[in-house]
């Protein structure tokens, strides 16, 4: 039962429609944040936490059970309001569509029957099911990880060398690119070696490539 404390982020972009359902929606005693777009939506969950994420559909889409009364509300788009309440409960705050494409159909389920009257399911991605459902114990752990490096700088001596640990919740074997900005001064090998080579300044980077992530640590 939603309590009158609760919010609902609606999503459409017909002006009609959506006023029809944020009516509809009303009588749930919630509070309705109507948005035109999925920019505007991502916006709003920025700024605070939906209880219920939807896009409007009067004709087909997702059967909801309130106080023991169905409605149906989404269409073929639901999957878009329930992946943004997905990152809404893992507190996601950075953009995750490169990390999405690059882990692959693995960490989704993938639906491989099925139409949505133009394209027909299939085993990997399609334009009828994308990667298939979430699993999100999986995902969540991916879009919320952690890096962190042993030192934010390092003052090294001519020919001497520091080994940079990288500690993180997420494994990413050998997915890691290390940098130097003035290898004059300080190199970097590829398991993270600094070694100094003359006075100066440098800075030496981590890039991860599965999730993306950067740090920055000044020599």
């Amino acid at each position: 039962m939603l309590e009158s404390e609760k919010s609902i982020l609606l999503v459409e972009d017909d002006t009609s429609t959506r006023l029809i359902i944020q009516k509809s929606l009303s009588k749930w005693g919630c509070k309705i944040l109507s948005v035109a777009s999925a920019e505007e939506a991502i916006r709003v969950v920025n700024m605070i936490t939906p209880d219920l994420a939807l896009i409007a559909d009067p004709n087909t889409g997702v059967l909801f059970l309130v106080n023991n009364k169905q409605y149906i509300i989404g269409g073929t788009s639901i999957a878009t309001p329930i992946f943004v309440g997905f990152l809404a409960a893992c507190n996601t705050r950075i953009f995750v569509n490169p990390i999405i494409y690059n882990i692959g159909v693995l960490h989704f389920n993938d639906v491989i029957n099925g139409s949505n009257g133009a394209y027909r399911a299939k085993k990997g991605y399609d334009n009828c099911s994308g990667f298939g459902s979430l699993k999100g114990n999986v995902l969540s752990s991916i879009i919320n990880y952690t890096v962190t490096l042993s030192s934010s700088s390092l003052n090294i001596q001519k020919n001497n060398s520091v080994t940079i640990i990288v500690t993180s919740n997420y494994n990413y074997n050998s997915n890691l690119s290390w940098s130097s900005n003035n290898p004059n001064v300080a190199t970097v090998s590829s398991s993270g070696v600094v070694t100094g080579v003359n006075l100066g300044n440098a800075f030496i980077t981590l890039k991860t490539i599965n999730p993306y992530v950067t740090k920055t640590i000044s020599v």
